[in-house]
């Protein structure tokens, strides 16, 4: 095997090398992202479950704070939105309707672009 066969083997090796990498790379955030996704659910899923018709507002939000992992609370008129972040383009939501301070509805929604 001449010089260009050595090079263009280590070439090769090099190329190999830093393909198998990337493929490492991607792997681990597919499966850091499958993770947070799953972890987004169930925390939503959990908060929205716990929650029931007639609790206070304040009890919930208590609670949301408390959670792991902690979501980002919206509020509109009679309306919270707890929201639990997954990866990238992907988060859970409990949602929670009020009047006069009490809970009247709540339900899970997903947000998944």
């Amino acid at each position: 095997m001449g010089k260009i066969g050595k090079a263009l083997k280590g070439c090769l090796l090099a190329v190999g090398t830093l393909v198998l990498a990337l493929l490492a790379v991607l792997g681990i955030y597919i499966g850091w992202g499958m993770y947070a996704n799953e972890r987004a659910e169930t925390a939503a899923t959990a908060l929205c479950a716990g929650t029931r018709i007639g609790d206070s507002i304040e009890s919930v939000r208590a609670r949301a704070e408390r959670a792991d992992p902690q979501p980002r609370i919206a509020t509109g008129t009679d309306q919270y939105h707890f929201t639990f972040q997954g990866a990238i383009f992907h988060a859970r939501e409990c949602q929670v309707s009020t009047a006069q301070g009490r809970v009247t509805a709540r339900k899970v929604v997903l947000f998944n672009d």
